[in-house]
């Protein structure tokens, strides 16, 4: 039988959570049984698609091209990012091309992607974000699950959704339809968002979760897959609680480099702001003016000193290999407790959020993601039990970029990218 490989993005799961996760049936037996990286550093930005992205290339985003979690840039046409749009190659290439069965299941910036099966993540339930989600995906597989397990399948729901994506998984490794399954949970994260980072429904998700991986564990060990199975569990961290709101394109508009009819709509600009929850990327009507694009610098460079207590950083785009002018030309990113709010027609540059009218959504939210994970306890984990990992192994911290080669060496092969292989974690 072939070596079977299960990857599991946990969405918002963080280097805190490490104390909750020994306490738990589960996930305690995987510390034990297999190994840990208790602290995986990602680069910036640290949102969920482009981590996601980092996990399958080994590479940062400057050179796999994919920044964002939400790609509607209000002054660029951009189209949500799709598998072609991958700017390097992944270990599912990698996987299918040595004659491996690669499916995904929930998994980020996979349209279009020319593997066995693939169930798209749709956002909502409306029917042009289903018609979308099955057109990009496997049409027939997508449609066939959707209507088979309509009762479990609740579109954008958690932790249903979750559910669902463990059924598929488990299906095809039965059927050996499949023996590399990538797939994303994200109960925690809409969990975090709703009540908190820190909040008491947390533990209850991090139990849900640890349910689903226990489940799995015996299903595979009743069909006799475990001794052919490598589990691995990821994600990104960086998820805080916020109290502060950064109107960084109010500030445009009161410095004259935004223009606005009387509803607020843009007329015209120099610099406009994308918000991407604790990331602003700043787009130029017209990059090659230097002009234009020293007035903002400065502009920004004066924004950052006098709201230090707010903003982490300023970056240019010259940081970015993939950079062209049809891209961003600054990054700035806040610190922990603020979020950019992409609003124009605001009163103050810094102001206390107003969670009941949260940017991010229609609904409430009370931490969000995108923060960089220098700060303490906000790193991503990652965790791997099975027939090719060491047991009992506790490694205090790596690089995102060593997950990608770590999880090809499980099928002995050797995938050039920018990280390494943890030695440490394989037989």
């Amino acid at each position: 039988m072939k070596q079977c490989i299960l990857v599991i993005f946990v969405n918002s799961l963080m280097s805190l959570d490490y104390d909750m996760l020994k306490e738990l049936d589960n996930f305690k037996y995987i510390i034990s049984k297999g190994t840990i990286v208790k602290e995986v550093i990602n680069d910036y930005p640290n949102l969920r698609i482009p981590v996601s992205t980092t996990i399958l290339t080994g590479e940062l985003p400057h050179k796999h091209g994919i920044y964002f979690d939400d790609f509607n840039v209000k002054v660029r046409r951009y189209r949500e990012k799709e598998y072609e749009n991958i700017q390097v190659s992944t270990i599912l290439d990698l996987f299918k091309e040595n004659g491996n069965d690669v499916s995904v299941i929930s998994w980020p910036v996979m349209g279009y992607s020319n593997f066995k099966y693939n169930f798209m993540d749709i956002k909502s339930t409306r029917f042009s974000d289903i018609s979308k989600g099955i057109l990009r995906g496997s049409s027939f597989y997508m449609m066939k699950n959707i209507f088979k397990y309509s009762k479990i399948l609740k579109l954008n729901t958690h932790p249903e959704h979750d559910n669902f994506s463990c059924i598929l998984g488990m299906e095809l490794l039965e059927s050996k339809k499949s023996n590399v399954i990538f797939m994303s949970f994200n109960h925690l994260d809409y969990v975090r968002r709703r009540y908190s980072k820190d909040s008491e429904q947390v533990y209850d998700a991090l139990k849900s979760i640890d349910k689903k991986i226990g489940d799995i564990l015996s299903w595979c060990d009743n069909k006799n897959l475990l001794n052919n199975l490598t589990l691995s569990i990821v994600s990104n961290g960086g998820v805080y609680n916020y109290k502060n709101s950064i109107n960084i394109n109010y500030a445009f508009y009161d410095n004259g480099l935004i223009t606005c009819n009387k509803k607020w709509k843009i007329k015209d600009y120099i610099s406009y702001a994308h918000c991407n929850e604790a990331l602003s990327f700043i787009y130029l009507k017209d990059p090659n003016n230097a002009n234009d694009y020293g007035r903002v610098k400065v502009f920004l460079e004066e924004f950052s000193k006098n709201n230090s207590s707010f903003i982490n950083k300023v970056y240019e785009s010259h940081e970015f290999e993939s950079y062209d002018l049809n891209n961003f030309s600054f990054v700035v990113e806040s610190k922990p407790g603020c979020i950019f709010d992409p609003e124009i027609n605001r009163e103050k540059y810094i102001q206390k959020a107003d969670l009941s009218k949260c940017a991010l959504t229609s609904k409430v939210n009370k931490s969000i993601s995108g923060y960089s994970n220098e700060y303490e306890n906000s790193r991503g984990i990652f965790l791997s039990y099975g027939n090719k990992v060491r047991e009992g192994v506790y490694i205090h911290r790596c690089n995102a970029v060593d997950i990608a080669p770590t999880i090809s060496s499980f099928m002995d092969l050797d995938f050039k990218c920018s990280g390494h292989v943890i030695k440490k974690i394989k037989k």
